[in-house]
């Protein structure tokens, strides 16, 4: 406690509270505690608490030819290997239920769009047909103006995907993939 005489004549009386200094043993048993803690959840996967798990996940090992695919952890692995429509064929095949996911949310896409929804509902009334919609034309105009920039090694391997992908039995729309 220290005892304050300013200059009105008044004493103040300012009272001190000691703080328990920080000990080595103190911030050890902390980090301990928070190791006990973080340490045992990061070895479960997180996917399998809930017990939710979509299809891609749920698929632990597959195999196509020098191609294969697997899971650690939610994490999922691709290894493909050969000449480019090989590599495509094998990476279609493989990756189909991501690559079909991919789609249709680009697919989707066009709805979060206000002048979009307005040119194209002017004609379609149904959420799916307007998702069609706008993936055929992402499709063609991408198809137009892109393609003949693409090198011909990766054209090889896109049509190598869409044939992996067909061989899935992967629908988009109710048709085939087509490239």
């Amino acid at each position: 406690m220290k005892t304050f005489l300013p200059l009105g004549g008044k004493e103040i009386r300012v009272y001190y509270i000691r703080r328990k200094k920080d000990t080595m043993l103190s911030r050890i048993k902390l980090l301990v505690l928070i190791l006990l803690v973080i340490l045992p959840t990061s070895f479960f996967p997180y996917k399998t608490v809930d017990g939710k798990m979509s299809e891609s996940e749920l698929i632990t090992s597959i195999s196509y030819e020098k191609g294969c695919r697997y899971n650690i952890q939610g994490w999922v692995y691709i290894h493909i290997e050969g000449e480019p429509y090989e590599r495509g064929y094998q990476y279609g095949y493989l990756a189909a239920p991501e690559i079909t996911d991919m789609i249709i949310r680009w697919a989707n896409f066009g709805h979060r769009s206000q002048q979009l929804k307005i040119e194209i509902l002017k004609r379609l009334n149904s959420y799916d047909e307007f998702s069609e919609k706008w993936w055929e034309i992402c499709r063609s105009r991408s198809m137009k103006y892109f393609v003949k920039h693409i090198p011909e090694e990766y054209r090889e391997e896109l049509r190598g995907m869409m044939d992996g992908l067909n061989a899935r039995g992967v629908k988009i729309f109710d048709r085939s993939i087509e490239f």
